[in-house]
C-alpha cells in the first residue's frame, strides 16, 4: 500500500526489475482505482496458481486450497503481498517436478520458466532456482540435515553482525520506505518459528 501511495514514478523506479507487480499498480493507479483493486487482483493470482498447481500434481484442488486458506498462507498475501503471490506461483514449477508427463531435463526447463515468472512478480523468487539441479542432479538431503541448516540459518539471521550486514546492504540496493518517515524493525518473529515447526513436524508426520 505504501508502494502504491508513493506513485507511478516511484513504482517504475522501484519496481523496475519486477515488471509484473509494476504493471499492476500502474494499472489500477492509472485507472483511478483504490488499492484494493490491487489486492484483489494478487489474492486471485494466488488462489488461481494453488488451484493449477493442484491440477498439475493430481491433487484434489479443493483440499489444496482448503489447507492453502488453513495454514495461513492466504491471509500472509494480504500482508506480504508480492512475496507470497510469487510463492504461489512457484508453486505450479514445483507441481511438473512431480509429474512423469516430461523428460527430466524438460521439467527442469518448465521450472526453471515458472521461476523466471514468478520473479516478474517478486525477485526474492530467484533463490527457487537452487532446486533445479538438486533435483535434476537427485541430491539426497537427510532430515536430521535438514533441521540443521534451518536452525543454523535461523541463529545466524538473530545474530547482530547479520543485522549489520544486512543493513549495510540494504544502503547499497535501496530500501522502498522512507526510514525516517515509516521506520523499520530488525526483531525475530517468535510465532513464525513456532509456525514454522509446526510444519515441519506436520510434514515429517505425513
Amino acid at each position: 500500500m505504501t508502494i502504491f501511495s508513493y506513485g507511478i514514478e516511484f513504482i517504475k523506479e522501484h519496481l523496475a526489475d519486477e515488471p509484473l507487480s509494476a504493471y499492476i499498480n500502474i494499472l489500477f493507479i492509472s485507472l483511478n482505482a483504490s488499492f484494493q483493486w490491487v489486492l484483489l487482483t494478487f489474492a486471485v493470482i494466488s488462489v488461481t496458481s494453488v488451484y493449477i498447481a493442484c491440477r498439475v500434481a493430481n491433487i484434489n484442488a479443493f483440499k489444496g486450497l482448503i489447507l492453502y486458506v488453513l495454514l495461513s498462507y492466504y491471509f500472509y498475501t494480504f500482508n506480504c503481498m508480492r512475496q507470497m503471490t510469487a510463492d504461489a506461483v512457484l508453486l505450479i514449477g514445483y507441481a511438473i517436478l512431480t509429474t512423469n508427463n516430461y523428460t527430466k531435463f524438460k521439467k527442469v526447463i518448465i521450472y526453471c520458466l515458472v521461476v523466471a515468472l514468478s520473479a516478474q512478480i517478486h525477485k526474492s523468487a530467484y533463490i527457487a532456482l537452487i532446486i533445479a539441479p538438486i533435483y535434476y542432479f537427485d541430491i539426497k538431503l537427510s532430515y536430521k540435515m535438514f533441521l540443521v541448516i534451518i536452525f543454523g540459518t535461523l541463529i545466524a539471521g538473530a545474530l547482530p553482525e547479520t543485522i549489520q550486514l544486512v543493513q549495510a546492504l540494504s544502503k547499497i540496493i535501496g530500501t522502498y520506505a522512507v526510514p525516517e518517515k515509516y521506520g523499520f524493525r530488525l526483531t525475530v518473529s517468535p510465532s513464525k518459528i513456532a509456525m514454522t515447526l509446526f510444519y515441519m513436524y506436520l510434514y515429517k508426520k505425513s
